[in-house]
């Protein structure tokens, strides 16, 4: 009985909150991907000249990776700081990620498509900060 009233009054993730958790948890990993790449390739990309330091670039990596995949675990786990955190995270990765590109990108290149990078940045800025204080998502973290 009391396991019933218990389910009765625990609220349903809304849908918009696991795509916020989800889209965050992709880019841990894809840090924690592009930090495997920078490892395995960091002498060939010394020998080039690359500029930051590969090594350098792969320990922010895996610090991205590392701080995503937590903030993934607590949007999950119902944390209500995170419905702060969560956006301010991604609009420093982004302002981060348009600032100090990649190794091994010629400036030229890394520039080409800002637009769109911009876009995506505001966009998943702007998503994850309204779906987890308006709504849905604010009522299942005020539950």
């Amino acid at each position: 009985m009391a396991e019933a009233q218990h389910e009765g009054q625990r609220q349903n993730r809304p849908f918009s909150v696991t795509l916020v958790t989800l889209g965050v948890l992709l880019l841990g990993l894809a840090n924690g991907w592009r930090a495997l790449g920078l490892v395995r390739q960091s002498g060939l990309l010394l020998e080039l000249g690359a500029t930051p330091d590969p090594r350098l670039c792969a320990a922010g990596s895996i610090a991205w990776a590392f701080l995503f995949v937590g903030l993934a675990i607590t949007i999950w786990r119902r944390k209500r700081y995170t419905r702060l955190i969560a956006p301010i995270l991604l609009l420093v990765f982004g302002i981060g990620q348009f600032v100090l590109p990649g190794p091994c990108v010629l400036a030229g290149q890394s520039q080409n498509g800002w637009p769109a990078i911009v876009f995506i940045y505001v966009v998943a800025f702007l998503f994850a900060a309204l779906v987890l204080n308006i709504g849905p998502g604010r009522a299942y973290y005020d539950n």
